[in-house]
């Protein structure tokens, strides 16, 4: 089944069975309202294991841009000539990681991945919050808060992009 379809599915349920959405929502509002730092605690707890978890399964070499800054970073040689020439953007990426690199001890090209993975767990969670705090300080709104920590950790948060070290992640955060 595809997304679409799967979206139209539960909103076509939560139109169905709203009364009793609204019922269940108003039954579990003062418990949730009252323990929120503590839910909170747990949930923050469980996204870090979880991107941890992701970064120790699907951290490893790539053959795209990451695997060629990475490659690069550690001074061995890449199978693309020219990459930097075509994109400058990454110089300072390259600068970061050859830093951490030596700053690691040199470590083999797993481990550093896995470092470099475990940055961006910190680079993630931190653009997410970032965000959120943004978006209360322009709406003035703590709902916007909440709504846009739990949309950016359902979007960037669970996703496995903490598995691959990019810019794209140093730029989320920036």
């Amino acid at each position: 089944m595809r997304t679409l379809d799967l979206t139209y599915i539960m909103a076509a349920l939560l139109v169905v069975f709203r009364k009793r959405v609204s019922a269940v929502i108003n039954t579990i509002k003062p418990a949730v309202v009252k323990y929120r730092w503590l839910i909170f605690a747990i949930f923050t707890i469980a996204l870090i294991s979880w991107q941890c978890y992701l970064v120790n399964l699907l951290s490893g070499d790539s053959i795209w841009d990451p695997g060629i800054i990475v490659r690069t970073a550690m001074g061995r040689k890449s199978w693309v000539t020219d990459y930097f020439s075509c994109n400058p953007n990454t110089f300072m990426l390259l600068a970061v990681e050859h830093w951490f690199w030596l700053i690691f001890g040199q470590p083999n090209m797993h481990t550093f991945v896995v470092m470099l993975n475990y940055v961006n767990i910190v680079l993630i969670d931190g653009g997410i919050v970032f965000l959120a705090l943004a978006v209360k300080n322009l709406l003035w709104s703590t709902w916007g808060f909440w709504i846009s920590l739990i949309m950016g950790t359902l979007v960037f948060g669970i996703t496995p992009w903490v598995s691959l070290p990019y810019s794209d992640n140093w730029a989320f955060f920036s």
